[in-house]
């Protein structure tokens, strides 16, 4: 009974206002207290770490913050940048991503009360394919990390898409200089934010940790080959990303002048004046013909119609594995009913979008830039040499990432064994030959465990595989050679969502890691229950170790021994958390 009078006593203290203010660069801040069930946690949302790339400084370097007057109430998050819009409150995924805005370079801060530079430092980057996400979504609540750990939470806003993305030197020159890599430019003056401020929230500016998933952590991976960022953080860790996105110089230059080209600008006059939503749709058209290409069963769509074929197939997908090939008329008659509409609606692409179609499984539209200035080189060389030995590295994937994207690829659904090779020869480099080696062996080892073979199931294990779990082991191997603390593990609880059909899939351990499992509309994806519960506390307590100390083991996980090229030894993330060596090695020994 006094404990809840004393929390009833504090907690209503609190809500009678704001704690005191904190001087930061630009003047006064007040936070607010977290909500109840947090409780003890200070938050500050909304607070500027550059001044807003608006105007004249739309695509430029990111700049001083502008000073303000009097006391900054930071008791609201601020506009996330510029992108597509999302429904309000969609799902729990999205949740938090709207009002959009270019006036976007904030960033929010969970601690715990009290001043002294002293808990480790844990610098959120989210991920999004580089167009869209924020540092307040609902799903990245810092909350529970800052007060399970006694550690502070920062997530950042970064320009995204055209904005933060898009290489405009080459075209014109000193008049807008843009290096194609100001978002990522963005996450470094928030780095640099951190390091000189982060002492007055309690935190320790030389023990920061960045943690990135997808586009956030293939923007940690390139922050390792970044001499700006060098020593603005000491550990990293690396969630379904690695440093494998990004441009050369001349192709991010090319797909710039092909957006140009779209919008029809000449001079950056016209382009600083174009409005936010012209951008948007160029930058829609410049992603979906990449993405997708012309012909895709989904690309004369709109956004409401690709939703809707989407859950279509996904529900074909769910009664083909109940009911079997019986269901297999119908999804490929669908199929051919919207490759025959997309033939009749899409224009002849343009000659040098034509070009540029090979880049289709190389990459994304906007991604960093290779310019030979902010990146000098590509990191992957930086890290095989050496340059980031002094960071401690945690990096993982989860078993089957490729099937969130499920939705936008339904012609997998119905795949056969010529279009399965077609496919594979176009996304691995060895054409024809090595796409029909590369279906062998991961028949022959699926089939050895017991795991599906379809042509559908070998397509999303093979890209889970070659975009994200091949390139993440080839950075831990360059970095451990260098750092003995560089550690692995790979995720494999599964979504029980729609009958198992997505799998361990991209991005499902997020709701484990910042403890949003209960959120109604998450938790029917993630699952729930107390196994689901002791898997998030496993996942918490090892990132939260990993930040304090370097290494990941803690007593509810076990030893968790470091990564090294020759036996390969990764925790496995499930319901039973265990250390295998080399998981899933003939998978593995075809991408050598």
């Amino acid at each position: 009974m006094k404990r809840w009078l004393l929390f009833i006593s504090a907690a209503c203290a609190a809500s009678a206002g704001s704690f005191d203010p904190i001087q930061v660069d630009g003047g006064l801040i007040a936070g607010t207290p977290s909500p109840y069930w947090s409780y003890g946690i200070r938050v500050f949302r909304g607070v500027p770490y550059a001044a807003p790339p608006v105007g004249n400084l739309r695509w430029r370097s990111p700049q001083p913050v502008v000073p303000w007057q009097g006391v900054k109430e930071a008791d609201g998050y601020s506009p996330v940048c510029m992108q597509a819009p999302t429904a309000k409150d969609s799902n729990g995924w999205m949740d938090g991503l709207t009002p959009v805005s270019e006036d976007c370079l904030y960033l929010n801060v969970w601690a715990l009360g009290g001043h002294g530079g002293s808990r480790p430092v844990l610098v959120w980057i989210h991920g999004g394919a580089f167009v869209l996400g924020s540092g307040s979504q609902t799903l990245y609540d810092g909350a529970t990390l800052a007060r399970r750990g006694d550690v502070v939470v920062v997530t950042v806003n970064y320009r995204l898409g055209a904005l933060g993305f898009l290489r405009l030197r080459d075209r014109f020159g000193e008049r807008l200089p843009a290096t194609g890599n100001e978002g990522l430019l963005d996450q470094v003056a928030a780095l640099e934010w951190v390091r000189d401020e982060i002492g007055a929230f309690g935190g320790d500016a030389d023990n920061v940790t960045i943690f990135g998933e997808s586009a956030g952590a293939m923007s940690c991976a390139t922050l390792l080959g970044v001499p700006r960022a060098r020593g603005l953080f000491h550990r990293a860790i690396l969630q379904s990303g690695a440093a494998n996105y990004l441009w050369p110089r001349e192709t991010a230059s090319r797909l710039a002048d092909r957006m140009l080209a779209d919008l029809a600008v000449r001079s950056p006059e016209e382009l600083r004046a174009a409005a936010p939503a012209r951008l948007l749709a160029a930058q829609r058209r410049l992603f979906m013909d990449l993405v997708l290409g012309e012909h895709h069963v989904l690309g004369t769509l709109s956004p409401t119609g690709q939703r809707v074929a989407g859950a279509v197939f996904l529900g074909l997908s769910l009664a083909r594995r109940r009911f079997g090939g019986v269901v297999s008329p119908l999804s490929r008659g669908l199929v051919d009913l919207l490759r025959r509409r997309a033939r009749r609606r899409s224009a002849p692409p343009a000659p040098e979008m034509a070009a540029l179609r090979a880049l289709r499984t190389r990459g994304l539209p906007f991604q960093p830039v290779i310019d030979g200035d902010v990146v000098p080189r590509d990191p992957l060389a930086a890290i095989r040499d050496g340059e980031a030995r002094g960071v401690p590295l945690l990096i993982g994937t989860n078993l089957d990432e490729a099937r969130l994207f499920a939705p936008l690829d339904p012609e997998a659904t119905t795949l056969d064994e010529a279009e399965l090779v077609a496919r594979c020869a176009e996304a691995i480099p060895g054409g024809t030959d090595a796409a029909r080696r590369a279906v062998a062996v991961y028949r022959e080892a699926r089939a050895a465990r017991g795991e599906r073979v379809e042509p559908g199931d070998l397509w999303f294990a093979i890209e889970s595989d070659r975009t994200m779990r091949q390139p993440a082991m080839r950075l831990a191997a360059l970095q451990a050679a260098h750092q003995p603390e560089t550690y692995a593990y790979l995720f494999t609880w599964p979504s029980p969502a729609m009958g198992g059909l997505f799998g361990s899939c991209h991005a499902l351990e997020l709701p484990f890691l910042f403890g949003t499992l209960g959120h109604p509309l998450i938790r029917p994806f993630t699952g729930k229950g107390p196994e689901a519960q002791a898997l998030a506390g496993r996942i918490q307590d090892a990132w939260i170790a990993f930040a304090r100390t370097g290494r990941p083991g803690h007593a509810g996980i076990g030893d968790w021994p470091p990564f090294d090229a020759a036996q390969r030894r990764t925790m496995i993330l499930d319901r039973h958390c265990r250390v295998e060596a080399a998981p899933r090695e003939a998978e593995r020994r075809f991408w050598d």
